[in-house]
């Protein structure tokens, strides 16, 4: 069983390179080195609270294959090594102020350090040990700064632990490995945090959405936090950290009454060829079962009540215009505003996204061309803004987003574009919106985007690009 309080040497503990905010590092140096650099400022604040009130305080460590690990207190540990040797402070003007305090004040007296420690081979240890670390890192089910629900995952894996947040158990149960797992909720811990809602999916305590059609609701949550956006009706609603939960529950809503309450027709017929973006592997098969999906995109029933809600709530946030269900990016009325640039690559561009049909189903006969149009799309903006650019001698760096900024400042200067259609421009190219979207597409043969996205998109740019062809 657990020892409590046990007398450790300061120089007989570790700082963890395992430690579960990050990726495993090589060696203890690493490890304190990241601590320091991740957020120097925060860790500067906590080095001067411990120069100032230095007092003995409990780590927590496991015993496992004969090495005591620590796996809590890994910063605290690490600011008592550096005050004893500040040699272990990265190198580089940035750290001056740390260490020139360690090496005034330090060391700081604290060489026994009191430890509970618990052991990789007692089950109840391993549970214990989880519970104690949650109970350290999370506060009234929100998680504190660097302890998510990915850090608890790995931790929860590290020690054999059963303890998990309640959705990382929903993606176990849908048959998501590991690695999986890991990949897909770097850095979007929040994100499925708020979107899979526990009460609104009907979450049982194995993790399973009680809901009809529950494969393919929780293969769509995976998209949208993969693209960071939900596709709703003619529009498309930016997810990330700084949506408001309101959007959230009328994501979820919306989903709900698409894929689980009759909206649409679910058919998982193995002679269908049309397949959702994610492979699941339902609990007792060893094998992942294809999803499929027979949708009809011209069925009325898929078009949401413009009087509902949640669709006002989330279609408020977005800055894109209604595509009206075409099959070109560049509709023939489009087109036709689009006489001659001057430049005849650019022309002909234009006059093959007027013809090339997209469409967001395969089937055996290819009938649209989405990953061509995207492509095709992403490389049509920017010859269209370079161009114009270098035909008015405004200076502009290698992304499209700085470019269509410029571009847009100058048109409006020149009073060629409304404001209105200035600040529908800026939206598109904020952080994390649709710009980044397509440039993933061009960038990662394995993402995805949607035919209305692009579109929309499309006619939002398009009183730019008609600019251009004056």
């Amino acid at each position: 069983m657990s020892k409590k309080g046990v007398k450790i040497q300061l120089k007989d503990i570790q700082v963890n390179k395992e430690n579960f905010r990050h990726s495993p590092l090589n060696n203890e140096l690493e490890a304190i080195h990241y601590l320091i650099t991740e957020d120097y400022e925060a860790y500067l604040n906590l080095a001067k609270e411990i120069q100032k009130d230095c007092r003995t305080f409990t780590a927590l460590m496991l015993e496992k294959n004969g090495n005591r690990i620590l796996m809590d207190a890994n910063r605290r540990i690490s600011v008592l090594k550096i005050f004893e040797n500040p040699k272990l402070i990265p190198e580089g003007n940035d750290y001056d102020i740390l260490r020139n305090m360690c090496i005034a004040h330090g060391p700081l007296g604290i060489s026994e350090i009191f430890c509970d420690i618990y052991y990789d081979s007692i089950e109840e240890d391993r549970e214990n040990l989880m519970e104690a670390l949650n109970e350290l890192h999370i506060k009234d089910n929100k998680t504190k700064k660097d302890w998510n629900a990915l850090s608890q995952y790995r931790a929860s894996q590290f020690i054999g632990s059963s303890i998990k947040h309640p959705w990382i158990k929903t993606l176990e149960y849908y048959g998501f490995t590991d690695e999986q797992i890991i990949q897909m909720t770097y850095k979007k811990t929040d994100i499925f945090n708020r979107i899979i809602r526990k009460g609104q999916l009907k979450i049982l305590e194995n993790g399973k959405i009680n809901l009809q059609n529950d494969n393919i609701i929780i293969s769509k949550i995976c998209e949208i936090v993969k693209n960071k956006a939900y596709y709703i009706g003619d529009s498309v609603q930016t997810v990330d950290t700084r949506t408001k939960t309101p959007i959230y529950r009328s994501i979820i809503d919306d989903l709900i009454k698409t894929y689980s309450l009759g909206q649409i027709s679910i058919n998982f017929s193995e002679e269908k060829d049309t397949k959702s973006n994610q492979n699941l592997v339902k609990p007792g098969n060893s094998e992942p079962e294809q999803i499929e999906l027979d949708i009809d995109e011209s069925n009325p029933q898929i078009s949401k009540n413009k009087n509902d809600e949640h669709t006002r709530d989330i279609s408020n946030f977005s800055p894109l215009i209604s595509s009206k269900q075409r099959t070109t990016i560049i509709s023939t009325e489009q087109k036709e505003e689009l006489s001659s640039t001057g430049n005849p690559s650019i022309d002909r561009v234009a006059l093959e996204l007027s013809l090339l049909k997209i469409s967001n189903i395969h089937i055996k006969e290819i009938d649209g061309f989405l990953i061509s149009g995207t492509l095709l799309l992403r490389t049509f903006l920017q010859y269209c803004f370079e161009w114009y650019c270098d035909q008015n001698d405004i200076s502009y760096s290698s992304g499209l987003e700085d470019t269509i900024k410029k571009v847009s400042e100058h048109m409006f200067n020149k009073k060629s574009i409304s404001k209105e259609q200035k600040d529908t421009i800026k939206k598109l190219v904020k952080k994390d919106n649709i710009i980044n979207i397509l440039n993933d597409t061009v960038h990662n043969y394995d993402s995805s985007i949607n035919r209305t996205l692009l579109c929309d998109f499309y006619d939002s740019v398009h009183p730019l690009v008609k600019n251009i062809y004056k």
